[in-house]
């Protein structure tokens, strides 16, 4: 898969051990002020050298075909290590969060909606099939970038396909076994009688 003129590729396809967080893909949402865009965390497992290192390649592959970008009115790009890279450890940056412990993670992002596949192969159209916590094999294009003076390394999702189910990050989760009727309430059976 080859979206540059280089041997390395600024598009990858991600492994399948990526799980999902703060996933916001069947609606766009601004932040302070900003465009609306869908967007996801992805969380890469430490030890998925496979992805990690397509995606180091493709970090450098999107600094070297963006490079004029990011020279900007000057004479040469900053080197890679000077600016915003997308790539960052959970442990460092969010070390109080288990779901980020022990990986890297990168934060994706797409003014258009992305395509969306189950488990299936089949378009998936519903909040409760992809969500904070599920595993997906993600399709994201890295891009370089140079607005205002904020030079950096972005990332686009441009689709995935889920490949497991996982435990719900965020928010509370509602089965119908929480309504299981329990004993204080048995004698109430017929109130509307």
């Amino acid at each position: 898969m080859t979206t540059s003129n280089n041997n390395a590729s600024a598009t990858i396809i991600t492994g399948r051990r990526t799980r999902l967080s703060y996933a916001q893909l069947f609606e766009p949402k601004g932040f302070d002020g900003q465009k609306p865009m869908y967007s996801v965390s992805l969380i890469i497992p430490k030890d998925d050298k496979k992805t990690l290192d397509m995606i180091n390649a493709a970090i450098k592959a999107a600094y070297e075909n963006g490079s004029y970008k990011l020279r900007g009115n000057g004479k040469s790009a900053p080197a890679l290590e000077d600016i915003n890279l997308p790539l960052n450890d959970g442990d460092k940056k969010r070390p109080n969060d288990p779901a980020y412990a022990n990986s890297y993670y990168i934060n994706a992002k797409n003014s258009e909606q992305p395509k969306l596949f189950g488990m299936d192969g089949e378009e998936v159209m519903s909040r409760s099939e992809l969500y904070s916590g599920c595993y997906a094999r993600c399709k994201v294009t890295f891009y370089a970038y140079n607005r205002n003076g904020n030079r950096g390394i972005g990332v686009s999702l441009q689709g995935l396909r889920k490949v497991a189910d996982g435990k719900p990050l965020g928010g509370s989760i509602c089965t119908a076994d929480d309504f299981d009727v329990d004993e204080e309430y048995e004698d109430e059976d017929d109130f509307l009688s």
